[in-house]
């Protein structure tokens, strides 16, 4: 017969086997906050650039016309696949005195940018906090390059400082999964052993079972045993028997 989950039961269990929701999530946690502990942090920086007639100013409120937003799309496009190139790429950390790998740089770069904005977004994200900047100053510089010599008349502007912040590790948000992952998880797993216990420890369950009455059940105590020596004394004083015609002495042997 297929069990039925009865609330009150279910919670009975969970007080009775508080300790392995304990274990199991001091030890999950315990896992997160090790791994929290162990992650090499991360950074991202990023700068907010204008490409326009002008450096700014009153040029950033003007209407702009889809053909020009899509030419700048366009070439913002063009330039992403060519910093991916590690000649292009080494050629422009040299000019910059930047030892760096080529490789690396380019993958944690991007431009990402409005269809309807001339206004984009470069950014750039590392380990090492102090070289985003001088790295996303250098790819801006090689950027006005490309601007001056392939969209004439066009110039290319920072509207912010470059804004560096931490994207990992988050170790608050490592240790509350690491718990979560051990509360739910115990749970869970003492809602299966529930469920696949089908033998009967209750009277409830019995009247459950029965389609009669339940009239009385024997109380269970709990009993000390004492071990016991496997011979026994005998007793100190001889037995006597008394029959007819007088006494006879019986002695117990061990």
């Amino acid at each position: 017969m297929e069990k039925v989950l009865d609330i009150s039961e279910f919670l009975y269990m969970l007080k009775k086997n508080w300790w392995v929701i304990i274990l199991i999530t001091l030890i999950t946690t315990g896992l997160g906050f090790n791994n929290a502990r162990k992650m090499v942090p991360a950074y991202q920086g990023s700068m907010k650039i204008f490409l326009g007639s002008s450096s700014g100013g009153e040029d950033m409120m003007n209407m702009y016309s889809q053909e020009e937003l899509s030419q700048y799309s366009e070439f913002l496009s063009i330039f992403k696949e060519i910093i991916g190139i590690q000649e292009f790429m080494e050629s422009t950390l040299k000019r910059h005195d930047l030892n760096m790998s080529a490789g690396a740089v380019s993958a944690g770069l991007n431009i990402s940018g409005s269809s309807k904005t001339p206004i984009y977004t470069l950014s750039y994200g590392s380990g090492n906090e102090a070289i985003i900047e001088p790295v996303l100053m250098a790819v801006y510089d090689e950027l006005s390059v490309q601007v001056d010599r392939l969209i004439p008349g066009k110039k290319i502007t920072i509207l912010n400082n470059v804004s560096t912040y931490p994207i990992m590790p988050n170790k608050a948000k490592r240790i509350l999964t690491g718990f979560g992952m051990g509360f739910m998880g115990s749970i869970m797993l003492l809602f299966i052993k529930y469920y696949m216990d089908n033998t009967i420890k209750t009277r409830e369950q019995l009247e459950k079972v029965l389609p009669i009455p339940v009239l009385g059940e024997i109380p269970s105590h709990e009993r000390k045993f004492v071990k016991e020596e496997k011979r026994y004394a005998s007793c100190q004083k001889d037995a006597k028997i008394y029959i007819s015609g007088g006494v006879q002495d019986f002695k117990n042997e061990a």
